[in-house]
């Protein structure tokens, strides 16, 4: 994730890189994360955006249940 141009890069079927245009709100709100709730965990240096209570990255089911709970999925 590039929060300077606001793009995410992740890789999508086949192995193809893929470049995600992000909001402009949405970027603020991931900087604000990042300086403030991440900054005070054990977990700050984590190249993972979000992680689990292992430090590790959330998997795609994981994912999809947490956005169901709030209902966004």
């Amino acid at each position: 994730m590039d929060l300077l141009s606001g793009l995410l890069k992740l890789f999508g079927k086949g192995g193809k890189l893929r470049e995600v245009p992000l909001r402009f709100d949405l970027v603020e709100m991931i900087q604000i994360y990042l300086k403030t709730e991440r900054a005070l965990s054990s977990f700050s240096a984590s190249e993972y955006l979000f992680v689990s209570q292992r430090a590790d990255r959330l998997n795609r089911d994981t994912v999809n249940k947490v956005l169901s709970k709030i209902g966004i999925a």
